[in-house]
């Protein structure tokens, strides 16, 4: 069993710079070679993480999508060799969001296929409700910046 999340960015960066940013965190990454030029994939004890450069069409039908800024980096994170310990992995997940969020501006989205779990929008940032994601363990919560605002449902 495979389960994914994803995370998208809007910011001037590129895919090697944000992945050499990432590598500041508080996390043992290893970034494999990388073959194709929008494509970075890298792993840590806890997941799989592919950073994209989305195609033009793909950052416009995400905008729409999630009525966001077009995002310009495309993350997926795969836990599925890890599953074994799906809390820990999670709370590492959604600890590296929160880094993301603290050292990138620019509109975000993290999420599952269904639901979505977090917009920011022009810097304010909304937390779903839905599916109890941010209840179902304190730590995730915890991780998250504030000020944040909570709705019931995002797009």
């Amino acid at each position: 069993m495979s389960i994914e999340y994803h995370f998208l960015l809007a910011t001037e960066i590129n895919i090697v710079e944000f992945s050499s940013r990432l590598d500041s965190m508080d996390m043992t990454w290893s970034t494999h070679p990388q073959h194709f030029p929008n494509l970075i994939s890298k792993e840590c004890p806890y997941f799989l993480m592919l950073i994209l450069d989305p195609s033009d069409v793909l950052r416009q039908s995400y905008g729409k999508s999630y009525q966001i800024e077009a995002p310009t980096i495309s993350c997926t994170l795969d836990f599925k060799r890890y599953y074994h310990d799906h809390r820990t992995a999670m709370v590492q997940i959604v600890r590296t969001v929160s880094f993301i969020l603290h050292n990138f501006a620019g509109d975000a989205v993290f999420a599952s296929i269904n639901p979505t779990y977090l917009i920011r929008r022009s810097g304010r940032l909304l937390l779903s409700k839905e599916d109890n994601f941010w209840n179902l363990d304190p730590r995730r919560l915890d991780l998250i910046p504030t000020p944040y605002q909570w709705v019931e449902k995002l797009p």
